[in-house]
């Protein structure tokens, strides 16, 4: 594991997912400044991601049809997130209770909200996963539960949307 800057002391309101990579990309999370995680695929052809952060390591299994797993790397559940026929966006569950919706408010922008389960404002997503996603929210990330999660949740569920488009 690479060294990264804990989130937890983070004070801003806006991080970066930065793609590197044609292929096979990296994405990088970050400031412009540190760098608080990566999230890398295993393979060229496989569903398997994997985040690894300062203070944990997870990986993601599936999405080829939008299901996604998340698991420790002791092959624990964690959590689990997946698309419905008839509601846009993405459902995650975790094993801590706690259930979020990933929304597209608007289908003319590539633009995403988090919302918690009693419609709670989250964060915001914007911008290209090919490029660079821009990740916003009203209080510091550090306050936000589960943040690492939704930001590996939101990669992971844009890439497949992305590969679905082409």
């Amino acid at each position: 594991m690479s060294v990264y800057k804990n989130l937890s002391g983070f004070k801003g309101d806006k991080l970066w997912v930065v793609a590197s990579g044609w292929f096979n990309p990296t994405y990088a999370l970050t400031d412009g400044e540190n760098q608080y995680g990566t999230i890398r695929h295993e393979g060229l052809f496989s569903s398997t991601s994997i985040l690894e952060t300062a203070s944990c390591c997870l990986a993601a299994l599936g999405a080829y049809n939008g299901d996604i797993s998340l698991k420790t790397e002791e092959g624990k559940v964690i959590g689990y997130g997946g698309t419905t026929l008839f509601k846009p966006g993405l459902s995650l569950t975790l094993n801590n209770g706690s259930t979020y919706m990933l929304t597209q408010p608007n289908i003319w922008r590539a633009a995403y909200t988090w919302v918690s389960e009693v419609g709670d404002y989250i964060m915001h997503v914007d911008g290209n996963i090919l490029l660079s996603l821009i990740f916003s929210a009203d209080k510091p990330f550090s306050e936000i539960p589960d943040f690492h999660l939704l930001v590996f949740t939101s990669v992971k569920y844009l890439v497949y949307l992305n590969s679905n488009a082409s």
